[in-house]
Formats: C-alpha cells, sequence, structure tokens
C-alpha cells in the first residue's frame, strides 16, 4: 500500500476516549508506514501518551465571539491546503463541523472521512445528540468520501442516515486500541499509589465521573458487593462534574471508605493489571476503549449492556454481560467474577492499531 499523509482533525488531546482514538489511529497509520498530523484547534491541555513521533499541530483556537469560528475554519482550511494531505479524518461533532468548512467552496483534492463515536439515537446517548445533529450527517457533509462507524450499530445508524447517494460509503471500522505500549506501561509502577488500598482485592472502574459512566449505578451495585465480600475496595478512576454526588452516594451507603476517588491518571494500564476485576457500568457507549484494553491485560470483567458496543465485544452469551440498568445483577455478576474469576476470550485482532489504521487506508 502506497504511503499516505494523513491529517485527524479532532478539537482537543485532552482526556476523553475520542481524544485516545486520535493518538492510537495516529499511531497505526505511522505503523502503515503513512506520515500522521494531528489536528488540534481548542486551547485544553494535552492529557495523552504521546510518542515522539507523534506530530501535533495546534492551528485553530478561536471559537467563540463574532467571526471568531470562521476564522479559525480559515486557518485550518490554509494548513490543510500548504500541507497536501491525502487523507482527512475528522472526529466529534465540532471536528467534523470544522473540517467540511475548511472544505467549502474549493474542488477537493483528498479524501474526508468523518466518523462518528457515539450512537446518533437521542435515546442511546443523551447529551451527545442534538436536534440537528442527524441533519449534519444527512445535508452538510456532502463531500465525504466515507463514514465510519466504530460499532456495527453505529454504522447501521448512519447509512439509515446519511443521503441515499452515501450509503454505500459507511463502515464498521474497530477503535485502534491495542498495542505494545499498554503492555509497557502496565508495568510500569507510576507515582502515584497513595490511594491505592493495601491488601485488598480491588474492583476497579476507569472513566469521566459523569452522568455517560454510570458510576452511580456501579456504587449502588458495589454495596452488596462490600457486605459480602469484607476484602474488596472499589477504585474509579477519572475526574468529573459528578464527583462531589457519587461521594455522598457512597457516604449515604455507608461505604465511603470503600469507595476511592484516584483522579486522573496519564497510566491506567498498570491499575487495570493491579485490578482484580475490571468493571464497564456505562449508561451508554460508542465503543468502550477501557474494556478491550481490561481484556487485552487478562482482567476479568462485568459489563452492562448498554448501546453500543459491549454486547458486540463479549458476545450475546457472555456470563460477563448484565442487564442494563440492574444493578442487583450487575452486584450478583461482581460477586460471581471474584469469586470464580473468568476472562472472557474475546478477538481482539481489529483493535490492533496497525490493523485499525489498515482498515482505514484500505478504504482510499
Amino acid at each position: 500500500m502506497e504511503n499516505k499523509n494523513v491529517a485527524i482533525v479532532i478539537p482537543n488531546l485532552g482526556q476523553g476516549g475520542v481524544e485516545r482514538y486520535a493518538v492510537q489511529l495516529a499511531k497505526g497509520m505511522q505503523q502503515n508506514g503513512s506520515n500522521c498530523t494531528i489536528i488540534t484547534f481548542e486551547d485544553v491541555p494535552v492529557a495523552q501518551q504521546l510518542s515522539g513521533a507523534i506530530k501535533v499541530r495546534h492551528v485553530c483556537f478561536a471559537t467563540t465571539g463574532r467571526f471568531q469560528f470562521v476564522k479559525s475554519a480559515l486557518k485550518l482550511r490554509r494548513y490543510l491546503q500548504q500541507n497536501h494531505f491525502d487523507l482527512i479524518i475528522s472526529g466529534k461533532e465540532q471536528g467534523n463541523i470544522f473540517t467540511h468548512l475548511a472544505q467549502l467552496f474549493k474542488k477537493p483534492y483528498n479524501s474526508w472521512f468523518v466518523t462518528r463515536h457515539v450512537p446518533l439515537e437521542p435515546g442511546q446517548s443523551k447529551g451527545d445528540v442534538r436536534w440537528y445533529t442527524k441533519k449534519l450527517y444527512k445535508y452538510l457533509y456532502y463531500k465525504a468520501n466515507a463514514f465510519i462507524g466504530v460499532t456495527d450499530e453505529i454504522a447501521a445508524q448512519l447509512k439509515i442516515t446519511v443521503p441515499k447517494s452515501k450509503k454505500h460509503c459507511v463502515k464498521a471500522i474497530k477503535n485502534p486500541i491495542i498495542d505494545a505500549d499498554i503492555f509497557n506501561f502496565s508495568e510500569r509502577t507510576p507515582n502515584k499509589l497513595s490511594c491505592w488500598p493495601s491488601n485488598k482485592r480491588v474492583v476497579l472502574g476507569a472513566g469521566r465521573l459523569a452522568e455517560q459512566k454510570g458510576f452511580d449505578l456501579l456504587i449502588t451495585a458495589f454495596e452488596k458487593v462490600a457486605t459480602a465480600l469484607p476484602d474488596v475496595d472499589l477504585v474509579l478512576l477519572g475526574e468529573g462534574e459528578d464527583q462531589e454526588s457519587l461521594e455522598e452516594l457512597s457516604r449515604s451507603l455507608g461505604i465511603r471508605h470503600r469507595v476511592h476517588f484516584f483522579g486522573y491518571t496519564d497510566n491506567p494500564w498498570y491499575f487495570m493489571r493491579q485490578s482484580s476485576l475490571f468493571v464497564l457500568s456505562s449508561r451508554w457507549e460508542g465503543l468502550s476503549i477501557v474494556l478491550p484494553e481490561a481484556i487485552a491485560l487478562g482482567r476479568p470483567v462485568v459489563a452492562f449492556d448498554c448501546p453500543t458496543g459491549p454486547r458486540m465485544l463479549l458476545g450475546d452469551d457472555s456470563p460477563a454481560l448484565v442487564a442494563f440498568p440492574d444493578t442487583q445483577a450487575l452486584a450478583n455478576t461482581m460477586l460471581l467474577q471474584l469469586n470464580s474469576p473468568f476472562c472472557p476470550l474475546v478477538d481482539l485482532s481489529e483493535f490492533h492499531t496497525s490493523q485499525s489504521a489498515r482498515n482505514y487506508l484500505s478504504l482510499l
């Protein structure tokens, strides 16, 4: 395959799954011999692990105020033209919209892939679907050469949403997640260990402390686990607006001393490897990044059967899959995994960074 010059346009490289996706996809492109630049336009501190070979260009920042939105799109347009990219991959709606504006009124000389990382149905991804979201895919992104859903279900939703002339351009490509780095980092002891429970088994949850991640449901379920197993504590990795309410919930359930809020870490893989059980308690996902990572690291897992991703990954009949939002069933399955742990057998080959990048490049 001929080497390509690839750009990934994303608002920022702060905390988050889509942000990690951009970094991993850039690695995969480089593993396939292509040049890759991540282009950001929001002034947010970088929170992702970046290897020395990954190029990041911050070309836009003024996204508010009169005419600033258009000015920023023009900056992006100039940068794309100056660097002659063969392929532009945009992520999150801000990135998709900016890339569209940057290509207005010009003959396309490159391929543009629009990616969607969460479901398009409002009931499946509260807060991530606005009244206009589907209209963007139907009417605005008409110059896109491909529409990528990170799960089969999201791709099916895209196929219903995009114009008839673009339905053949919809593809499902798994996120680039697995590479050597997660195994290497999982063996590196981080400095931040003071909050890690000593002489305890640990149930681990990871993600932004926000409604989507369902940590209130996890804490509610863990109360039943804590009663049955005094040697098990719960650790939550991440920061977010719900931390205070989650702390209050754990206090009201009488388990505040058993629930540890660890904050943000740039090496979650070490803690995954040290945990006895990883739990995905999300109300909705696109394709969870942390769940395949935990499986790759050999951890027993439990996951709510939320839209979308866990069922596709674990399989319809997996005993690790729990009906959402049944906290009693979640507690029972956690107890099962803690008393008789098993690791699901999952084919993760499509989640390897090099393979995921090849799947993108094969569409050119």
